[in-house]
């Protein structure tokens, strides 16, 4: 390209990125056509005259995120900023659990996961660059139906989470919810079941997720439960659940007859745990994160902008 033609690409991207000329004021200006001012524009690009960098602004959370962890108590609060893009939400989430998991790292340690497409959507998008000595398990029961093609339930995530990491996988062989607390009782007398379930209190780290009472939860999505089961648990005054453990507004654990069917880390196993890792988000969530958040079994919160500014 002769310095001419440079000098002329230059002035063509002067005018339009520093001058702020349209393009139809810059082919008036230089009396060309509006679609020869947009390819000298492409070419500048092209040739590196022009360089565009996107650079996303830093927002701080860090004062809100202190707040929140005194207020409730908790080990650690990470917000991110909320979006209409859930791609883009579940990138910051798991950003930030990988950054957790690095941090609490010890060999040989143990990972619980619950399920949901929150939880599911967070480990996908998890970005590792090394491999990790450790056991990735299910606290929550895992056959059953595949919601829309997406299989949501803890198992599947079990082996997403344990490929990315590196790690040994072990699956539940059990639905979440069960016929009935009596056959709940044989499923947990068969070996293959107990051998998984004991290990709920050994775990050194847990990712759970905060469901409220609403028609999108995981387990009607997974038609483990129907529309009448959600209005009964509605007139308990039950306004969420951790990893499907139903809880009202103060976080006590509410007695129904569902939760004497399901196979799950108990709210008693998770206060033992030494990081139980709750993931949210959406303002419908408000009210069952601030009665996880008393229940007392939280010590790391991972949630976004529409949750956190209206916790306190």
């Amino acid at each position: 390209m002769l310095v001419s033609d440079l000098d002329y690409l230059l002035k063509v991207a002067r005018l339009y990125y520093q001058e702020n000329m349209s393009q139809q004021e810059i082919a008036n200006y230089l009396n060309i056509s509006r679609v020869k001012v947009y390819r000298l524009l492409l070419k500048a690009r092209e040739q590196g005259i022009v360089k565009i960098e996107l650079r996303a602004p830093f927002q701080d959370f860090s004062d809100l995120e202190i707040k929140i962890e005194k207020h409730f108590g908790i080990k650690q609060c990470i917000i991110i900023p909320t979006s209409d893009s859930m791609e883009i939400i579940y990138n910051g989430f798991a950003d930030a659990l990988a950054s957790i998991i690095d941090r609490d790292f010890n060999k040989g340690m143990s990972i619980g996961v619950g399920w949901g497409q929150t939880i599911k959507g967070t480990v996908e998008r998890m970005k590792l660059t090394k491999k990790y000595d450790m056991k990735v398990f299910p606290v929550i029961g895992g056959s059953g139906l595949v919601y829309d093609n997406d299989d949501i339930h803890a198992n599947s995530i079990v082996s997403l989470l344990a490929g990315k990491l590196g790690a040994s996988g072990y699956i539940l062989n059990c639905p979440a919810i069960i016929d009935s607390h009596a056959s709940k009782e044989v499923f947990l007398q068969e070996s293959i079941i107990k051998t998984i379930v004991d290990q709920f209190e050994k775990i050194d780290l847990v990712i759970v997720p905060i469901g409220y009472i609403g028609p999108d939860i995981t387990i009607y999505k997974t038609r483990d439960i129907m529309a009448e089961d959600i209005e009964y648990l509605s007139s308990l005054n039950i306004v969420g659940d951790i990893n499907s453990n139903f809880i009202d507004a103060n976080g006590n654990l509410v007695s129904n007859k569902i939760q004497d069917r399901i196979i799950n880390v108990t709210l008693e196993s998770l206060k033992k745990i030494r990081n139980t890792i709750a993931i949210c988000n959406g303002e419908k969530k408000i009210d069952a994160t601030r009665a996880a958040l008393k229940a007392g079994v939280i010590n790391t919160l991972i949630t976004d902008t529409s949750i956190a500014e209206k916790l306190l």
